[in-house]
């Protein structure tokens, strides 16, 4: 190969590298991030955060928020998203029509309101009938047990 054409040729390398990578780094998707609190905006760990959209493949996703209360899906297709938050003791929330941008994050927080609790529990119980006249304990054994 002459000078001319390794220079022509090192050039279309170059050329061609910063093409591909440039198409490598589209990026189609984007992420929902959040965090979920009681009323007093105190952070919840445990709680299921579920999603669900047309526009996602494999159905409904899950997870559960941090320590910090804190939850992310990622690479979700832009879309729109319907949002239900559930925590034992605290009233579930449904969020419907949540935007996920492209190459961006949708932030949110969802505030769960401490339940109330409607039902009784009753507990009965009755004692065991106790001979408090016998001292004793036997056991008779017949003729065929033995």
């Amino acid at each position: 190969m002459n000078g001319k054409n390794w220079i022509r040729f090192t050039m279309l390398l170059v050329v061609a590298t910063a093409i591909a990578t440039g198409a490598m780094a589209q990026v189609t998707t984007g992420r929902l991030i959040g965090t979920v609190v009681d009323s007093e905006g105190v952070a919840l760990p445990g709680a299921t955060v579920r999603i669900n959209s047309d526009t996602l493949i494999g159905g409904e996703r899950a997870t559960v928020s941090d320590a910090g209360g804190e939850f992310r899906f990622t690479g979700l297709p832009v879309g729109s998203y319907a949002v239900h938050v559930a925590l034992d003791g605290f009233v579930s929330q449904q969020i419907s029509e949540v935007r996920v941008q492209l190459a961006g994050a949708t932030p949110m927080t969802v505030e769960l309101p401490q339940g109330t609790f409607t039902e009784v529990v009753e507990v009965t119980a009755e004692s065991p009938v106790i001979d408090t006249t016998q001292v004793s304990t036997e056991q008779i054994f017949d003729y065929n047990y033995l």
